[in-house]
C-alpha cells in the first residue's frame, strides 16, 4: 500500500515510518494521505508565477553577458513592462 522511496545508494523508505520520525523527533504531524494529496497536487498559481519571472530574470541576464547586477535586471525589467518588488531580485 504505502509507495517506496529509494535513495541513491540503495535505501528503501515507506511513508508511515518517515511521517512517524517526523512527528516523533521534529513534532511535524503529517498523515500519510496528507503526504499523498501533496504529492498529487499540481503547482499552484504562486508557483508557476515565480518560474515564469525566473525564466525573465535568467533571460535577462544572459541578454547582457551576464553582467547584470540585481538592479540593472530589475531596472530591465520595468522597462519591459514587468513590474515587479525589487527585494524579489535580492533574496
Amino acid at each position: 500500500m504505502f509507495h517506496t522511496h529509494r535513495e541513491k545508494d540503495g535505501l528503501v523508505w515507506r511513508v508511515e515510518p518517515l511521517c512517524k520520525v517526523l512527528a516523533g523527533e521534529y513534532g511535524v504531524q503529517i498523515s500519510e494521505s496528507g503526504y499523498y494529496a501533496f504529492k498529487s497536487r499540481g503547482k499552484s498559481d504562486r508557483q508557476l508565477m515565480d518560474e515564469n519571472l525566473c525564466d525573465k530574470i535568467e533571460r535577462v541576464f544572459r541578454e547582457n553577458y551576464q553582467c547584470y547586477g540585481a538592479r540593472k535586471v530589475w531596472k530591465s525589467l520595468l522597462n519591459e513592462g514587468e513590474h515587479i518588488a525589487k527585494t524579489i531580485l535580492i533574496a
